[in-house]
């Protein structure tokens, strides 16, 4: 693989013309081609040298870090329908940009010195250091108006690099899973290179990224009344680990109440009344399906393990329910330091293993215990074309075939073409194109083993 000689994203060899509005028959179809991960997409972002000042001002103080500065967006996609392949192209103005990421990643994008070795906040174009971070774009961040989404779907995306997804493809087959299994509340993600241009410079490559839909109204949105499936509103309260509110925050303390009440009889209730309740309450299958995907793929910064990356909406309707979303599944399809694995282990020693209050009563449920097993036999099983080696093997080896040259290689002797490169990466693993990564080590085939083993 080569990542030094970065080609221009070229248009030329697709089918059919440019469309000025997605195709599809509602949103979630339309998300499924703007989303679509067998095609590369491009974003290139304008920023004014003030604006980038602030930027790199606000990731050093603590609370400022979320605040957006301006910029210009231009979204390039392209996606399959009826077999032939289009492309659209959104020019969003005045959107904003900020870093985004927890604790060890969270890091400013560029390690600037001055000619005496000492640090600075100015951008100097003859004396910039890149760094590859991640970002949040908020198309509507100082405009609340339909023109700055795209197609009044998404307001905005969350741009992931790989330095925490060192195989460049763990977080976009978990999600791909989640889609091809049924899990409608899976956020779509693709590919795309990212380009920064900073005043008049030309634009550089910041490399390939993940683009994520985030979580929030639109997403909720996009997933009402869909055919067979969907919320039924999206004015419900949606928390991100049961702390963070994240709509209707000028109604918390209605919010809080209702998630109180609802730890309350997690907690408290008996038996029988626990039981009618859950099942009426929140959709448990679905809940058991996304479950199921996450411990296959061995997500283990998940709900169950680390109370981390989740999120729970509480529609607000008529026929209310609680959903479970999965996020954040970067840290996937690996194996631990043993092949202790809690989600798989917990099925034969539920004492040994720790597990939510909310789990540890939905499986001790011999209908939902079996509900979990099915799921996971039917993820592994051959003839679903899901998990099994065979199949997600190909799956994984497209991917990398479509974004091998588009990717900075980072083991390889720095090479730079025309000043697009950055220069510096800081990631915290190489990753392994053409290496013996996942099928060869055997990921997918040991996992499926030891999935059998326990729900046998």
């Amino acid at each position: 693989m080569t990542g030094c000689c970065m080609p221009e994203y070229d248009y030329a060899e697709l089918e059919g013309k440019k469309v000025d509005n997605l195709l599809g028959k509602n949103d979630l179809e339309k998300l499924d081609n703007l989303f679509d991960n067998t095609a590369l997409g491009k974003i290139t972002i304008n920023i004014s040298v003030k604006e980038w000042n602030q930027l790199l001002k606000n990731c050093r103080n603590e609370e400022l870090k979320d605040n957006y500065v301006k910029a210009n967006c231009k979204f390039e996609k392209s996606f399959n329908h009826s077999n032939k392949k289009f492309k659209v192209k959104y020019d969003i103005d005045e959107i904003g940009i900020r870093i985004r990421g927890g604790s060890e990643s969270y890091q400013p994008p560029e390690k600037n010195t001055t000619h005496s070795g000492e640090c600075t906040d100015c951008y100097n174009s003859c004396n910039s250091s890149y760094v590859q971070t991640h970002f949040k774009l908020k198309f509507d961040a100082f405009h609340d108006n339909d023109e700055h989404t795209i197609e009044d779907l998404i307001n905005g995306v969350n741009l992931k690099c790989m330095r925490q997804d060192s195989s460049y493809v763990a977080e976009m087959y978990v999600y791909d899973l989640m889609r091809r299994y049924g899990i409608w509340t899976g956020a779509r993600a693709s590919y795309s290179m990212f380009y920064i241009q900073i005043g008049n410079e030309k634009p550089a490559y910041f490399g390939l990224y993940k683009v994520i839909e985030p979580v929030n109204k639109r997403f909720l949105k996009a997933r009402i009344n869909a055919p067979g499936i969907g919320f039924n509103s999206r004015s419900g309260f949606l928390w991100k680990k049961e702390n963070e509110l994240k709509t209707n925050e000028d109604d918390f303390e209605t919010a809080k109440a209702q998630l109180d009440d609802f730890n309350n009889k997690v907690n408290n209730l008996p038996d029988e009344d626990f039981y009618p309740w859950i099942k009426d309450f929140m959709d448990v299958e679905l809940f058991i399906k996304t479950l199921a995907i996450e411990t296959v793929c061995r997500k283990w910064d998940n709900y169950w393990n680390n109370n981390n990356n989740y999120y729970f909406y509480f529609d607000k309707s008529n026929n209310r329910k609680l959903y479970f979303i999965s996020y954040d599944c970067d840290n996937s399809l690996h194996f631990p330091d043993s092949m202790e694995i809690p989600q798989i282990e917990w099925l034969k020693n539920p004492d040994k293993h720790k597990a939510p209050t909310l789990i540890k009563r939905i499986f001790s449920n011999s209908e939902y215990l079996k509900l979990y097993k099915d799921a996971l036999e039917e993820i592994i099983s051959p003839d679903t074309k899901l998990f099994y080696p065979e199949y997600s093997e190909s799956r994984i080896w497209n991917w990398y075939s479509q974004i091998e040259k588009y990717s900075y290689d980072f083991d390889a002797e720095p090479c730079f073409y025309e000043n697009d490169f950055p220069e510096y990466f800081n990631f915290t693993h190489s990753y392994m194109f053409g290496k013996p990564l996942l099928g060869c080590n055997g990921f997918f085939s040991e996992m499926t083993k030891k999935i059998e083993e326990y729900i046998d």
